[in-house]
């Protein structure tokens, strides 16, 4: 075997495993004609439109890459379908958005330091609602227990009697 036969596998495995394959392949680089999970056109444009949807746009505050009326936006949905064409994956075409964007584009709380609690928040604030629930409940049902009679002394029942049968 040729030492740079065996170069070149090794390089593939690499590929391989970094996930780089795909593109690698995809812009020709890869060696061979071999394709990697070859999509048709029709799946790249709703992977595209997914990406779009869920990726906050750098040119409209607060709306998707997909809502943005912006000529910028429009161009960039076009760069997010090249880029599949391309062989990335959408992970890879997230990644690249967030390297040339930042973080903002993200949209939703990093899953690492202090983004956890954004992501437990409402997961601890229902547990706590669904336990305050249960305990109102809980004493809402529970049988009330009989008050006591009153004591009243005989003297005190015979004076209540009178003065109540003179008012007659």
């Amino acid at each position: 075997m040729k030492p740079v036969l065996h170069f070149q596998q090794l390089v593939l495995v690499l590929l391989l495993l970094t996930g780089g394959a795909s593109s690698a392949f995809a812009q020709g680089q890869g060696g061979g004609s071999v394709a990697i999970d070859p999509k048709t056109e029709h799946e790249l444009e709703l992977i595209a439109q997914e990406i779009s949807e869920e990726t906050m746009s750098p040119f409209c505050p607060g709306r998707t890459i997909s809502a943005c009326p912006s000529s910028q936006a429009r161009e960039l949905r076009l760069q997010i379908l090249r880029w599949l064409r391309e062989g990335y994956s959408p992970l890879a075409v997230r990644n690249q958005l967030v390297t040339i964007y930042g973080d903002d584009v993200i949209g939703a709380p990093p899953h690492d330091g202090f983004g956890w609690v954004a992501w437990l928040a409402p997961a601890v604030f229902v547990v706590v609602c669904l336990g305050l629930i249960g305990i109102a409940l809980k004493r809402l049902r529970r049988p009330t227990e009989p008050r006591p009679e009153p004591v009243v002394s005989p003297q005190m029942q015979e004076r209540v009697t009178r003065a109540l049968e003179e008012r007659r």
